[in-house]
This record gives structure tokens, C-alpha cells and sequence, in this order.
């Protein structure tokens, strides 16, 4: 597994593939949908940000880089007024 030895190399982790898997489901990916600063027709802007995290699962993500990935989803969102 890939993602095992990415985990071992460069965060340290020392666990399971199976823990390892368990440790990774728990990052979150918010979204949050900004309105416009005035009541026009501007667009809305979306931001996404990683959950917090226990300082073990975050030590794991910034150590396999996942904290620095570009964050985005492909869910797409409509806004109605």
C-alpha cells in the first residue's frame, strides 16, 4: 500500500495499514459558502478547510503532506435568493 509506506517514510507512523486507514477517514473536509459583501448580484465565493484535528491524526497529515494539498470537492452547490 502506497499510502503505508508514504506514512512510515514521512510521518513515522509505525501502525497498521488498517489503522492507518482508520486514522485517515477521520479528516474532515469543510465547505464553507461565503455570500457577497453587499447585496448585489456578486458571485459567491467557496472556501474549503480541513477540520480540526487530535494532534496525532494532524501530525500524520501534515507528515504525508495532505495539509498541503489544494483543497477542493467536486460537489456542486446552487444558491437561490
Amino acid at each position: 500500500m502506497v499510502a503505508n509506506k508514504r506514512a512510515r517514510g514521512k510521518a513515522g507512523f509505525t501502525g497498521t495499514p488498517e489503522a492507518l486507514l482508520e486514522k485517515l477517514s477521520a479528516i474532515r473536509l469543510t465547505t464553507f459558502i461565503e455570500s457577497p459583501l453587499q447585496k448585489t448580484k456578486g458571485r459567491y465565493k467557496v472556501v474549503y478547510r480541513l477540520e480540526q484535528m487530535d494532534p496525532d491524526i494532524k501530525a500524520l497529515a501534515e507528515g504525508m503532506g495532505l495539509s498541503e494539498l489544494k483543497l477542493k470537492t467536486k460537489i456542486p452547490f446552487s444558491v437561490y435568493n
